[in-house]
């Protein structure tokens, strides 16, 4: 794991050092079309470096998520319990 990790620091400070701009380029105001170009490759380069979920790791976000929308459920009927019963 540790290898995978260390290779994908690599890869992204190589994206990070060719996606760079100059110096130059940067001050001022830059053109809407020099804008779109850097979200991008932004954009580009986070997609470069995700991965895929394991099937665990799948489920464990389906879980967690799960979990999330029933706790602000239930708060959510709480309050409206409690705003019933003083009416």
């Amino acid at each position: 794991m540790a290898f995978g990790v260390k290779n994908i620091h690599r890869k992204q400070k190589k994206l990070e050092k060719k996606n760079s701009f100059d110096k130059k380029k940067s001050r001022g105001k830059l053109s809407i079309l020099l804008k779109l170009k850097r979200k991008l490759r932004e954009y580009r380069r986070v997609l470069r470096i995700t991965k895929k979920p394991t099937s665990k790791e799948f489920k464990m976000i389906v879980k967690v998520t799960g979990l999330g929308i029933v706790a602000i459920g239930a708060i959510g009927f709480v309050i409206w319990l409690v705003l019933t019963l003083i009416e």
